[in-house]
């Protein structure tokens, strides 16, 4: 019979559908009680549930000297055990030094991209990792201080995409016990008992006293909390998906918002939208507090044209009838340039394309939308394509000067987030067309023009 710690880090495995017959599960191994006690109950029983076990150690080198010895003790615990040891290394503190990130951030940061790239290459199924009971009601407790949504109720899942959590439902004093009787040492981090770092204070204070003089069941109690709040939030998904699907359209620039239908959507249901958003653009929101939420939902909703607001990583523009989500940094327009050999297509870094024929005469009817330029006298080898840029002018026909192709844009009432895909034409690098919207005056056509190019910009 398994110890009644093995058996409960058992019945998570089985009742979480952690681990399946023949898998192959790397664990990570700082050497702490936490990972110690898993990787002992994890090789007692893969045997019984038939899987195979890898240990990695992660050495971030922020203490060289006890990092050393740590990754030595981890790799003869794991050995002892019969079970692989591989020890793998990031520079934390360089990284700190050129990112200018906390420690902690970039320490979790490097360890996870390490262990996945090291599960991709060893064809492991999940990563395991030492997260427990009393690791979650820290957790919750201090989302709730900073300040939180039902999200941060959630806590710490159990099994979340390729990472399980076999300890989750042990608690530190059970995991400290179990180690007692195995009469096995771990590795003590001093810094865990340093309560000017506020977790530390919610580990060696709040919960305590919460314990002895509230609730001595408190860590079951939050953990009942989160997994309520997981069911909520799987709730949620399903309905914000709906939401994503009927007001929104990916585009290559972003995701376009419709301002209409966002406004009938209550704040709940705008906040999640944008989260939802967030997250199929590969943009973090974590660090997002609820009042930049409700500047950018009540700008999408009631905000003038125009006006942009900052989610972070990622900035929402607002235009006549849509809103447009992009990712900071991610403009391929002002990059882009193109030399052309016509006639032909030409396809856009930021989608469509742009597709100039030769046409013999203009006749009485001319597309909308579609831009006609006059040849003549104009070595077509000249002719260039790109995106619009600051400063950027043009001589309309029909007008008095030179203007500004971005106050052109905004008489004619073109969206914001549209003018940098409108594509621009060239030639000896002044601009003779914004194609469907102004042609120059020297490339006129008229009647007696002898070479006419038709210039179309078909969007995706």
């Amino acid at each position: 019979m398994p110890h009644s710690f093995e058996q409960k880090v058992m019945n998570t495995v089985i009742s979480e559908k952690m681990i399946s017959p023949g898998d192959k599960i790397l664990v990570g191994l700082s050497g702490g009680a936490d990972s110690t006690a898993l990787i002992c109950a994890l090789s007692r029983l893969r045997e019984r549930l038939s899987f195979e076990l890898v240990a990695v150690h992660v050495n971030h080198h922020i203490r060289p000297v006890s990092a050393e010895e740590d990754a030595k003790r981890a790799c003869e615990l794991a050995e002892s055990l019969g079970v692989e040891c591989k020890v793998l290394h990031t520079y934390v503190m360089s990284i700190v030094k050129e990112t200018g990130e906390s420690i902690e951030a970039v320490a979790r940061r490097e360890r996870y991209k390490l262990l996945r790239d090291f599960k991709e290459n060893i064809g492991a199924a999940y990563i395991a990792v030492a997260h427990n009971l009393s690791d979650n009601s820290e957790t919750v407790l201090h989302n709730i201080m900073r300040g939180t949504t039902i999200k941060g109720l959630c806590g710490i899942y159990p099994k979340r995409n390729d990472i399980i959590r076999p300890l989750i439902y042990c608690t530190r004093d059970e995991i400290l016990e179990y180690l007692k009787v195995l009469n096995v040492d771990y590795c003590v981090d001093e810094t865990n008992f340093d309560t000017a770092y506020e977790r530390n204070k919610i580990r060696l204070k709040l919960l305590p006293m919460m314990r002895d003089e509230f609730n001595p069941s408190i860590d079951d109690t939050i953990m009942r909390l989160s997994s309520a709040a997981r069911d909520e939030e799987e709730f949620i998904a399903v309905h914000t998906r709906r939401l994503f699907d009927k007001l929104c359209e990916k585009t290559s620039q972003g995701v376009e918002i419709s301002r209409d239908g966002f406004s009938t959507l209550t704040n709940a249901e705008q906040r999640h939208l944008l989260t939802f958003i967030a997250n199929h653009m590969g943009v973090s929101l974590v660090d997002i507090h609820y009042p930049v939420y409700v500047s950018a939902s009540r700008g999408i909703a009631e905000g003038a044209p125009g006006r942009q607001y900052s989610m972070g990583d990622a900035t929402v523009t607002v235009g006549q009838n849509k809103a447009l989500f992009t990712v900071n940094g991610d403009n391929k327009n002002d990059r882009f340039e193109l030399k052309l050999n016509i006639p032909g297509e030409f396809p856009l870094p930021y989608g469509g394309k742009i597709v100039i024929t030769r046409v013999e005469s203009l006749g009485d009817v001319r597309e909308k939308g579609v831009s006609y330029v006059s040849l003549d006298g104009i070595d077509a080898c000249g002719l260039t394509l790109r995106g619009r840029r600051e400063g950027d002018t043009i001589t309309p026909i029909n007008s008095p000067g030179s203007k500004s192709i971005k106050k052109m844009m905004s008489d004619k009432k073109i969206d914001v987030y549209m003018r940098d895909k409108i594509p621009l034409i060239l030639y000896n690098n002044k601009i003779i067309c914004v194609v469907g919207i102004a042609v120059d005056v020297s490339v006129r056509v008229d009647d007696k023009t002898q070479q006419i190019i038709k210039i179309k910009y078909e969007r995706e």
